[in-house]
């Protein structure tokens, strides 16, 4: 099984990769711990969606207005150090939040923006570290291990999250989260990025970036990505307990997961993002959670396979000495299009019902994809 697993995913043989996929794994993971147990408390503080997308809008909108700079600064002083430093920040958020849960509604709109300008450097300098650790031939299995570290974590976090809430406390999440910066750290710091690779290179690297398909890109992270507000919205709709609310999110990763597994980028690319679709669709009409379960598990296994294609595409596309600056425009184009997304979705679920919205979100996605995915190089 090991020996499989390494020929699927041949970039973990080097040791910087393992720590950098195992620390991201672990950080990553508390991440969504604390995303889902701060999306419910919100929720329950405010009985409100579109309470939840202004605190989403909040904290997303540094990504987008600081990410390219961010990118920037990273290729200038060192892609490690910048990551090593946003992670101590994030931990000391997450060690802060456990004392300030009971705070008003306010204060989680400070606290979601000054996470957001930190998210705004550590993904970028996070998305580089292949280009940085990994040669040519193997750069596609790196990209494709960073993703599936990721897809874990979005399975792992929020199952993690709604028990820990649930028979505990939302306390319980944020200090499971807080906990899980420590190893990461400490691999992160082990990690030898060799000399020839490093980021004080003072030659300049032209950026080379896909427009058409950042356009399909920032589409489905506009208004597909959206997994709060789309699944508390459906857990309402079929009146389950809150405890659902982390199962579709799990079911998300899960799906990932099983992306990996199968993974062909060229094969899979133009199925991925009508398979968000096409979910989308199943999940607009169905008032089951037989059916709707395995439409999320394939809504993920989609979002997995097309977001994975588009970095790895990005990634080839750049060398060294443009790839942070590659990976802020594209952190800006996925996690910078989320502020409005959640304001929009958290808007329309509220006027509209959840299954309107998603009828919705799955012709935009439909519409874009026939639209651009032809013009893509």
């Amino acid at each position: 099984m090991n020996g499989l697993f390494l020929r699927k995913f041949p970039a973990l043989q080097d040791g910087k990769m393992r720590k950098l996929v195992l620390s991201q794994l672990l950080s990553q993971t508390g991440g969504y711990i604390q995303n889902v147990a701060l999306s419910a408390l919100i929720i329950e503080k405010t009985q409100s969606r579109l309470s939840l997308g202004i605190f989403l809008c909040v904290s997303y909108a540094p990504v987008f207005l600081f990410s390219y700079f961010a990118g920037r600064l990273a290729l200038k002083l060192s892609v490690k150090r910048v990551l090593i430093a946003t992670e101590i920040m994030l931990f000391a958020m997450s060690a802060a939040l456990i004392f300030l849960s009971g705070m008003p509604f306010w204060g989680f709109l400070v606290l979601g923006a000054l996470w957001g300008t930190v998210r705004a450097f550590q993904t970028p300098c996070a998305s580089s570290m292949p280009k940085l650790l990994c040669n040519k031939d193997s750069l596609s299995s790196g990209v494709a291990s960073l993703s599936l570290a990721m897809s874990l974590s979005r399975a792992a976090g929020p199952i993690i999250s709604g028990v820990l809430y649930t028979l505990f406390s939302y306390q319980a999440a944020f200090i499971a989260n807080a906990i899980s910066y420590i190893p990461s750290l400490l691999l992160l710091c082990k990690i030898r990025v060799e000399p020839h690779q490093n980021q004080h290179v003072k030659s300049k690297g032209k950026m080379k970036l896909n427009i058409p398909l950042l356009a399909i890109v920032f589409i489905v992270s506009f208004i597909g990505t959206g997994y709060n507000i789309i699944f508390t919205g459906l857990s309402q709709k079929l009146g389950l307990s809150r405890i659902w609310f982390s199962v579709f999110m799990a079911l998300v990763g899960l799906g990932a997961v099983v992306g990996a597994c199968i993974m062909s980028y060229k094969k899979y690319f133009i199925l991925s993002a009508l398979g968000i679709s096409a979910a989308a669709a199943i999940l607009s009409v169905s008032g089951s959670v037989w059916i709707i379960c395995p439409a999320v598990l394939i809504y993920g296994l989609s979002d997995y396979l097309f977001f994975t294609f588009s970095l790895t595409k990005i990634q080839h596309e750049n060398n060294e000495q443009s790839i942070s600056k590659a990976m802020g425009v594209y952190t800006i184009v996925t996690t910078g299009a989320l502020p409005i997304g959640f304001l929009v979705l958290g808007y329309l679920t509220q006027v509209f019902s959840i299954s309107a919205v998603l009828a919705v979100v799955s012709a935009c996605i439909a519409v874009a994809y026939i639209i651009f995915y032809r013009k893509i190089r």
